[in-house]
């Protein structure tokens, strides 16, 4: 059986070149349209239940799919793109290692340029799925994730903020 590691050397360095090469939005537009199915799929069988909050999403290294997928969230719940900059990915980049830590030269230069890339990165993504896939709901609803679900997501994330 062969396996191998993500942390290898071996692999690392290239992956890191390509992802520098093409820069943190352009990555992360290639995991929306790429991994659309994996993404519905968490959708459908973990975000779109009641019973699934209250919820943290978290991750290693520099965080690029969690960040992704709150952002996804923001955007359904119609949060303005300005105000994800400005205060998610902003409080991110606050939580984020002291980047001079970081093991190896390639992840360091892939967090500085997705911190200088922070107020361009949110607007990029809605815009790509506006125009791809007819916005953030569209792009759900093409995938796995019906109205219902979609419905119910809402609801869920909408539960605190409602006012009686």
């Amino acid at each position: 059986m062969f396996t191998f590691h993500l942390n290898d050397p071996a692999l690392v360095k290239p992956v890191t070149d390509v992802i520098i090469a093409r820069g943190p939005i352009r990555e992360s537009l290639d995991v929306l349209d790429t991994a659309r199915q994996q993404i519905c799929e968490l959708f459908d069988t973990v975000l779109c239940h009641n019973t699934t909050y209250p919820l943290l999403i978290c991750g290693g290294k520099l965080m690029r799919d969690q960040n992704l997928l709150v952002v996804l969230l923001l955007l359904l719940l119609d949060v303005p793109v300005q105000h994800i900059s400005t205060n998610f990915v902003s409080s991110v980049q606050d939580l984020q290692i002291d980047l001079s830590q970081c093991e190896n030269e390639g992840v360091l230069e892939i967090g500085q340029a997705m911190v200088s890339t922070r107020d361009q990165w949110v607007g990029a993504m809605k815009e790509h799925l506006d125009k791809s896939y007819r916005g953030v709901g569209e792009y759900f609803l093409q995938g796995s994730v019906n109205l219902q679900m979609l419905s119910g997501l809402r609801d869920a994330l909408q539960a605190g903020s409602k006012v009686e």
